[in-house]
């Protein structure tokens, strides 16, 4: 670090003259390591981060306290009813991580939503009863009415589709699965009309973004994929 006394400042540079008046400069004792440009600034607490905390300490608890009242009062009629609620709190975990507090584009927090609920809700239909409703019906709404958001997004603002082009994607492929799980022949999904419905509905916005914004969709595969 060198200091110009004509112009009582401190130039960080390897030259010898000040680049403003062209005097010479003058050494000073302290390294260029040890000058710091910006002062340090702590970061403030936030509510954001204390209410982040409180949301964890009481799904754990919740989900703790559960557990152990559903152990020692366990019987073969109720069963473990606490997944429920461990189920519920994770839930409640990733609503808050992954959307209210998320600082990331909103179709990327719409998709997380339709991942987080769709895992919720299979599983909630996996421990209650044989109807498999999850991935039949309910699944697959969650689906449609999740890319009819996404379509409705990208409609008012084109820039979230740059910024979540992957998430748009994803969500959309992932509409197709119960109709392909279906299709598979297996006993989790039991109705046709859910998965048709999420499937035409996943099709009919990738239909349209391939037409409307074709360029764009190529533009930005060439720059993730650097073609």
């Amino acid at each position: 670090m060198k200091r110009c006394t004509h112009c009582n400042i401190d130039v960080n540079t390897e030259r010898l003259t000040c680049p403003l008046c062209f005097n010479s400069l003058v050494e000073k004792e302290n390294s260029v390591e040890d000058f710091k440009l910006y002062p340090h600034r702590p970061k403030p607490k936030t509510v954001k981060n204390l209410f982040y905390k409180v949301i964890i300490f009481v799904c754990l608890l919740a989900s703790l306290v559960t557990l152990v009242i559903n152990a020692l009062t366990f019987k073969e009629e109720t069963g473990w009813w606490c997944l429920y609620v461990i189920l519920s709190c994770c839930y409640v975990y990733f609503l808050v991580r992954g959307t209210i507090l998320a600082h990331t584009n909103a179709i990327r927090r719409i998709w997380r939503q339709l991942i987080t609920v769709s895992i919720v809700l299979f599983c909630f239909d996996y421990l209650s009863s044989e109807e498999r409703w999850s991935l039949g019906i309910v699944i697959p709404m969650v689906c449609a009415a999740t890319n009819i958001a996404i379509g409705i997004t990208i409609i008012c603002n084109h820039k979230q589709f740059r910024a979540g082009f992957g998430s748009v994607f994803v969500s959309l492929i992932f509409g197709f699965v119960p109709l392909i799980v279906y299709l598979i022949k297996t006993d989790l999904v039991v109705y046709l009309w859910g998965p048709v419905v999420s499937a035409s509905v996943s099709f009919a916005i990738l239909l349209g973004i391939i037409i409307f914004a074709g360029s764009a969709v190529k533009e930005e595969l060439n720059k993730r994929l650097h073609l």
